[in-house]
Protein backbone atom coordinates (compact mmCIF):
# COMPACT_ATOMS: atom_id res chain seq x y z
CA UNK A 1 0.00 0.00 0.00
CA UNK A 2 2.80 2.38 1.16
CA UNK A 3 5.18 1.40 -1.71
CA UNK A 4 2.11 2.29 -4.05
CA UNK A 5 1.07 4.78 -2.57
CA UNK A 6 -2.46 4.32 -2.05
CA UNK A 7 -4.29 6.22 0.24
CA UNK A 8 -6.87 2.95 1.69
CA UNK A 9 -5.94 -1.05 1.65
CA UNK A 10 -9.27 -0.95 -0.18
CA UNK A 11 -7.24 0.36 -3.26
CA UNK A 12 -4.67 -1.86 -3.35
CA UNK A 13 -6.88 -4.94 -2.20
CA UNK A 14 -9.23 -4.37 -5.49
CA UNK A 15 -6.87 -3.61 -7.92
CA UNK A 16 -3.94 -6.25 -6.71
CA UNK A 17 -5.53 -9.15 -4.86
CA UNK A 18 -7.26 -12.07 -7.53
CA UNK A 19 -9.00 -14.50 -4.84
CA UNK A 20 -8.71 -17.04 -7.72
CA UNK A 21 -5.50 -16.77 -7.66
CA UNK A 22 -5.25 -17.54 -3.36
CA UNK A 23 -5.06 -21.00 -2.77
CA UNK A 24 -6.63 -20.81 0.63
CA UNK A 25 -7.06 -24.38 1.15
CA UNK A 26 -3.72 -25.67 0.08
CA UNK A 27 -2.27 -23.07 2.81
CA UNK A 28 -4.53 -25.01 5.39
CA UNK A 29 -3.31 -28.32 4.30
CA UNK A 30 0.07 -27.16 4.68
CA UNK A 31 -0.25 -26.68 8.51
CA UNK A 32 1.04 -29.12 10.50
CA UNK A 33 -1.46 -31.12 12.20
CA UNK A 34 -1.48 -29.71 15.74
CA UNK A 35 -4.06 -32.75 17.02
CA UNK A 36 -2.56 -35.58 15.42
CA UNK A 37 -0.58 -36.38 19.36
CA UNK A 38 -1.26 -33.82 21.59
CA UNK A 39 0.98 -35.54 24.48
CA UNK A 40 3.69 -36.92 22.12
CA UNK A 41 6.16 -33.63 23.47
CA UNK A 42 4.78 -33.17 27.18
CA UNK A 43 7.49 -33.60 29.62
Amino acid sequence: MAVMRHSRIELTMNLYTDPVLLDIAGAVNALPNFLANPTANRT
